[in-house]
């Protein structure tokens, strides 16, 4: 699978840190929070801000956890960004212990994935995606190509966090919650801060940490609201205006680079950002009077992007904590005023036993029937939320929304949920652009550039029209149509037109006989079954016409121009994991073609092929195990027909196809381990591995061949372009290739 967190870490810093330049210390007229900080008559009403700061927010719950040993209560919560999600979980009534095994236990590297896992994703996707594409689409409409307004979409950590709440998700106002709270956005339009204390709680915490660039802004009332460390980064004022006569202040201090260490413009722009967000913290921190306590936990060693070592920061927090325990101590409740504070609290909602209603809210131009045709959860059902996120998993596999989440509602007494499906911002109509590459340094290089244009939900049902082109040593033109016939397109019909031409070499032994040219014209129509996301069943036609010339080398027997007439069937299995560098999973493929002379083709040759792969890890070890083999049952097989074999991974000492005939049995047993260094923003997925390669390729004249041998030692790493592989191959003792590809799979 293609991921995210492949980004270069440079970047991330970059557009973590980038913002609208008028937005920054335009605080406006924010609206007026309401008092809501406690009742307290006999102490001080004290207020907890909570400052941005990226993974440096995890420090936020170390202080927490020496709040909690003081015996310190906390009547009111204001937090802008990272410290909106700590504040947020805290509001909704966690502890520290539970916020620290969130935090630590959390796979970041995951979370800021948005691409459902392979297996959840439709089988019709997973075609595409073997196509060599890259995974960023352009949308395209009449008026102007759109790009989507965020690196990442934040699916995965919508859902998370919706996990997390799922006891406080039905209360309407933030002044329910456990502790009155409130989280402090930015209006990208107008730079002023806006204040949530109402609505949906995930939704609230999400949009405080939208950092532009890197989320998208998040809608909500009509206003599109991004990183509120923009207008407000440490919001003491809010605290304030909610009733507290204390704050108790965590604030992250800004990093700013050694001169020596500014030694690039993207070191310079990303300098000047955070002075720019320093002061908007030091305008704030100006109010602070004798009553405030503030507390700046010591991060020097760490920055923003630093989530795979999250666990590490919370224990700072609580040390910068113990260094004002003397000003803290001033707060301290005695034990039993304290355990009298903590029951007052308004108590957690219990989670419905069974959903009293289950109900779609639909924001695309994609028809309820088709989302409705992957959801089988209904009212009277049990809540399970395992079932409900892998459903919804499935939904957002169907690649049409940039994200399908949920929530809790309470509507006249009873508790359902509510199922939201947002259209992705570039639309349904997208471009893919791709590129192909394969250089052995024995046989020269072959290199595709490709390009896919998809308009989809052209029918109710969601008809979809593809347009793939490329161009290289085969170039294509396709047009193909694919109409589901019934709404959860378990059924459809595929047609396409292809226009073909390819510069194909022929071998034998190691000597290159000749170069041909070919070009062909094919139509096709089929009948596909899709089984659920793990298999597909096809019977086809196809029918056209086609020409190979020989550019160089000796002549061919075969006849120039040829007709092609035949009729397949394939079914296919696949529950890989990843389709580049695999952890786990099965894959399996039968095909049979039967040439049809009835109707011009020029042999009745009938093949049949398959191939099985299997894949299990240890760790970071893994092992792909891979079967294929096929045979041909007539004599008069043409040249264009033959199996082939070679390239990395498929007798890596030999040419790509420089191994045919009408006959052949190949197995692999390709071991890797990956070595890269991964956090969640940044990635080096650098696999090392070898491959241990054998196959037999025969005709009908000798029946059977001499086993081949070949193997190979390699370096690859799933890169934003597609897999990269560097490997040296050899086969026998005078076979030899060192390789450079992109593209491909094992």
């Amino acid at each position: 699978m293609i991921r995210l967190k492949q980004r270069l870490k440079r970047s991330w810093k970059i557009i973590f840190h980038i913002v609208p330049i008028i937005a920054i210390g335009l605080s406006g007229d924010p609206t007026a929070a309401q008092a809501a900080c406690g009742t307290a008559t006999d102490r001080p009403k004290i207020g907890l801000v909570l400052s941005g700061g990226g993974a440096l927010g995890a420090s936020h719950v170390g202080v927490l956890k020496v709040l909690e040993d003081m015996k310190i209560p906390i009547d009111c919560i204001t937090g802008t960004s990272m410290g909106a999600i700590v504040g947020g979980l805290y509001a909704s009534g966690m502890d520290s212990k539970d916020l620290t095994r969130v935090v630590s236990d959390i796979d970041w590297g995951e979370i800021f994935q948005d691409r459902p896992p392979r297996e959840n994703r439709d089988f019709r996707r997973k075609l595409e995606d073997e196509g060599s594409l890259f995974p960023f689409r352009i949308g395209v409409s009449l008026d102007r190509p759109s790009l989507p307004r965020g690196l990442i979409l934040g699916q995965k950590l919508s859902l998370e966090l919706r996990s997390l709440t799922l006891e406080s998700v039905s209360t309407n106002h933030f002044d329910d919650l456990a502790i009155p709270f409130r989280a402090i956005a930015a209006d990208i339009e107008t730079g002023k801060a806006v204040i949530l204390e109402k609505g949906d709680l995930v939704t609230a915490m999400r949009a405080s940490m939208a950092v532009s660039g890197l989320f998208p802004p998040v809608e909500i009332e009509g206003r599109l609201l991004v990183d509120g460390g923009l207008a407000n980064n440490l919001p003491m004022d809010i605290a304030r205006q909610m009733g507290a006569d204390a704050l108790i202040i965590v604030d992250i201090p800004t990093q700013l680079k050694k001169r020596e260490d500014l030694g690039s413009a993207a070191d310079i722009l990303a300098q000047s950002i955070s002075i720019m967000v320093m002061r908007s913290s030091q305008q704030q921190l100006a109010t602070i009077n004798a009553q405030d306590i503030l507390i700046q936990p010591d991060l020097a060693d760490f920055d923003a992007t630093a989530f795979d070592r999250i666990a590490a920061m919370i224990p700072l927090g609580a040390i910068a904590a113990e260094r004002v325990r003397g000003d803290l101590q001033s707060l301290s409740q005695p034990p039993a005023l304290y355990q009298t504070h903590f029951e007052a609290r308004p108590g957690l909602k219990k989670l419905p036993q069974r959903l009293a209603f289950v109900r779609l809210d639909n924001r695309s131009e994609i028809a309820d029937a088709v989302i409705w045709s992957k959801l089988t959860l209904k009212a009277g059902d049990p809540f399970d939320i395992e079932t409900l996120e892998r459903e919804i998993a499935t939904v957002y596999g169907l690649d049409y929304f940039e994200t399908v989440t949920y929530r809790i509602a309470e509507e006249n007494g009873e508790v359902g949920i509510i199922i939201t499906a947002t259209e992705k911002t570039v639309g349904l109509h997208t471009l893919r652009a791709g590129l192909a590459l394969q250089y052995d340094l024995a046989h020269g290089a072959n290199f595709s550039l490709i390009s896919q244009l998809r308009l989809a939900n052209l029918t109710e049902w969601g008809g979809e029209a593809l347009f793939d082109a490329s161009l290289g040593q085969k170039s294509t033109l396709q047009a193909s149509y694919l109409q589901p016939l019934d709404v959860g397109s378990r059924h459809y019909l595929a047609t396409s037109l292809e226009f073909a031409d390819e510069e194909v070499s022929h071998y034998e032994g190691n000597q290159r006989l000749r170069e041909i040219q070919s070009k062909s014209y094919t139509g096709s129509v089929a009948l596909l079954k899709q089984l659920s996301n793990w298999g597909l069943a096809t019977m086809a036609f196809d029918y056209g016409w086609g020409r190979q010339k020989v550019r160089s080398g000796t002549e061919l027997d075969d006849e120039s121009n040829y007709q092609i007439a035949r009729a397949l069937g394939e079914f296919r299995y696949d529950t890989i994991d990843d389709l580049y560098f695999p952890t786990k999973g099965q894959e399996a493929r039968i095909r049979y073609i039967h040439n049809l002379t009835d109707l011009g083709a020029e042999t009745q040759e009938k093949q049949l092929s398959g191939t099985t792969s299997a894949v299990q890890s240890w760790g970071r070890n893994s092992v792909c195990l891979h079967t294929e083999g096929g045979t041909t049952f007539d004599q008069a097989t043409t040249t264009r027909n033959l199996f082939a074999l070679g390239g990395l991974f498929r007798l890596s000492g030999y040419g790509e196809e420089e191994v045919t005939g009408k006959h052949y049995g190949f197995g692999s047993l390709i071991a890797y381990r990956d070595v890269g260094e991964e956090t969640p923003f940044f990635d080096l997925p650098l696999n090392l591995g070898v491959s241990l390669e054998t196959a037999m390729m025969w005709t009908e004249e000798d029946h059977k061949g001499a086993p081949l041998w070949s193997g190979s030692v390699f370096a690859g790493a799933d890169t934003p372009l597609g897999p990269l592989y560097m490997g040296y191959g050899m086969g026998g003792i005078d076979r030899h290739a060192f390789y450079l590809t992109l593209g491909g799979r094992f």
